[in-house]
């Protein structure tokens, strides 16, 4: 039973951006240029998952006029927990490596987590505030001008929840690129 509810939780997200993949990438739609570096590649997405913990709304960006390279990710996620929305403010540095539209993406930040930590999974403080690492792997496809990106991967979180524990949440997100 556990083994086809995680197939289902990791397969259906991968085989849906792979339709979006093939969608974005059929040779009869528009064509784009190879390389666009008048712009900044800009985007906004929700995220499932991730180092907001669980649901969030992320704004990314590069730091140089490309689509890869160095960049910024801040948002504000929101963890429901019986009734009570925790709130997070996920910031990481990440890096993109590859061209075109396909690219590695790695990234490290901390997570500003407030709210009620009893009947979450953060351990068995009270309603507070704590601050934890993370460490983000995965894929991103992003356009090379506008259009829908989308990434899927790992991401490892550390901090002063359940003792001091480390857990690894998967995580998949869905956006525009302007």
């Amino acid at each position: 039973m556990r083994k086809t509810f995680v197939m289902r939780v990791l397969l259906v997200p991968f085989f849906l951006l792979l339709g979006i993949f093939s969608a974005q990438s059929n040779p009869l739609t528009k064509m784009q240029p190879l390389q666009d570096t008048s712009l900044r590649a800009k985007s906004v997405y929700v995220e499932y998952g991730g180092p907001s913990a669980i649901y969030s709304v992320t704004y990314d960006t590069r730091f140089t006029r490309s689509n890869n390279g160095w960049g910024l990710r801040a948002g504000v996620g929101f963890l429901p927990s019986q009734g009570i929305n925790n709130i997070s403010v996920p910031v990481q540095v990440n890096y993109l490596l590859g061209s075109t539209r396909h690219f590695f993406e790695a990234g490290a930040g901390a997570t500003f987590f407030h709210g009620n930590q009893t009947n979450s999974w953060f351990g068995p403080q009270k309603e507070g505030s704590l601050v934890f690492g993370s460490l983000s792997a995965g894929y991103r496809y992003q356009p090379l001008q506008r259009g829908i990106t989308a990434r899927i991967g790992m991401t490892g979180i550390a901090g002063p929840f359940n003792n001091n524990s480390v857990a690894a949440l998967p995580h998949i997100s869905v956006g525009y690129r302007f």
